[in-house]
């Protein structure tokens, strides 16, 4: 049986990485059936394949060819999205292919030895009949050999009003993934500002802090704040190579286990891409009391991915560049000239409402009163119209994903890295 969960995902990175087609190599005729027709569509010939497409009948799709191993040489396999089906022998064709040749590859592994790739993505998907198949996406665009690429300066944008319960540890976060900071304060009054003014006194050259506006005021002016992270980023731009935007309450990460986000980028730059796109993953308030001294990887462990189609646009980084546009979008895409956008995206994790105290004194003392008429009426700030006050803010796992890095990252690969399967709503 074909899987279409597995054939989306291949369809999509050859829609979104520039290829000339796709190169399957499968003993089973029916992995191709449910490929697009619009997808020049090409099947390594064997004689089990041809067998078994004999005694289960039917007829190849009218877009496929048949090739032979012969003619699956470098040239023709650079360009393909090319999907490996069963395991990876130390000498076969399609270990050959995913270490070295094709642009994007997916393998799905089977009983043999499994490929030792470096910083690979490594996930399963499941089907009724196909429970517990392998992923890794391997290849010229994830495997990412660090050693190769030359350490990325990195700087990070992170607006911030009255987050004083989390702050702190996000900025400890972003100096371990490689990340120099440069806060912009809108005038917190719960210590936020003092608080990262003394963490900066430890980090002289790696963390600025700064109020904006010049004079503390009543509104919350998204606009205005990412106009100022554009004239930072482009006065600045001689300084670093990426820039990035992150909330206070925002953990990210790359799609690669131990590898940071300044390795990854640095990876990106040299195979010729410029931004980075995220997938959301929010996490739920399921226990109350979280405080300063906790760690929020650690205390929160149930969530689930946001596919709004607001949500889902999320272009927070970008290659050093003397034009860019953050304001139009609030933020949301980072628009530079000759975007080309890594079509892997990294991962998001957001903690917006953390204890019942914190929520209720975001939501309707720090947030919706300060949101001005003229930003509310293009449709931004609506993610809290909806909720009321002295309501229950503690939700049940019932429904929720659990967060474990492990497991997380295998399971839902496709929609981490490609928010394929999150939204029926949205178009990929």
């Amino acid at each position: 049986m074909p899987n279409p969960t597995i054939n989306k995902l291949a369809e999509y990175l050859y829609q979104h990485s520039g290829a000339e087609g796709m190169l399957f190599i499968t003993t089973n005729p029916s992995d191709v059936d449910e490929i697009s027709g619009d997808i020049p569509l090409y099947l390594l010939k064997t004689p089990l394949l041809l067998f078994k497409r004999k005694i289960m009948g039917g007829n190849w799709p009218i877009n496929c060819k048949l090739i032979t191993k012969t003619q699956a040489n470098k040239s023709f396999v650079h360009n393909k999205v090319t999907v490996y089906r069963n395991g990876l022998g130390k000498y076969s064709l399609g270990r050959t292919i995913l270490l070295n040749e094709s642009l994007l590859s997916i393998c799905m592994g089977g009983n043999g030895p499994s490929p030792k790739l470096h910083a690979t993505l490594h996930g399963s998907v499941s089907s009724p009949k196909q429970p517990n198949i392998k992923l890794t996406i391997g290849g010229r665009l994830s495997n990412t050999n660090v050693s190769l690429a030359k350490p990325v300066r990195l700087l990070t944008f992170i607006p911030v009003y009255n987050e004083a319960d989390i702050i702190i540890q996000t900025l400890n976060h972003l100096l371990s993934q490689g990340s120099d900071i440069c806060v912009l304060d809108n005038w917190s009054d719960d210590g936020s500002y003092e608080t990262v003014l003394e963490f900066s006194k430890k980090f002289p050259k790696r963390v600025t802090v700064q109020r904006f506006p010049e004079k503390p005021n009543n509104a919350f002016e998204l606009q205005k704040i990412m106009r100022k992270i554009e004239q930072l980023s482009v006065e600045l731009s001689g300084s670093y190579d990426w820039f990035m935007v992150n909330d206070a309450d925002e953990i990210r990460w790359s799609p690669w286990p131990g590898i940071t986000l300044g390795q990854a980028m640095s990876f990106i730059s040299r195979v010729g891409f410029n931004s980075v796109a995220f997938t959301l993953f929010n996490f739920e308030l399921v226990k109350d009391g979280f405080g300063p001294k906790d760690d929020p990887k650690k205390f929160f462990e149930y969530g689930e991915f946001v596919g709004d189609e607001f949500a889902f646009l999320q272009v927070k980084a970008w290659r050093s560049s003397q034009k860019i546009g953050l304001a139009k979008s609030g933020g949301h895409l980072a628009e530079i000239p000759d975007q080309n956008i890594f079509p892997i995206k990294f991962l998001l994790c957001h903690y917006p409402l953390r204890s019942t105290e914190q929520a209720g004194r975001k939501i309707f003392k720090e947030r919706l009163p300060r949101y001005t008429t003229k930003e509310k009426k293009i449709g931004w700030h609506v993610h809290y119209n909806n909720q009321v006050k002295n309501q229950d803010f503690i939700k049940s796992k019932d429904g929720l994903i659990r967060f474990d890095q492990t497991d997380f990252y295998r399971d839902y690969l496709i929609q981490r890295i490609s928010g394929i399967g999150i939204s029926d709503k949205i178009e990929v």
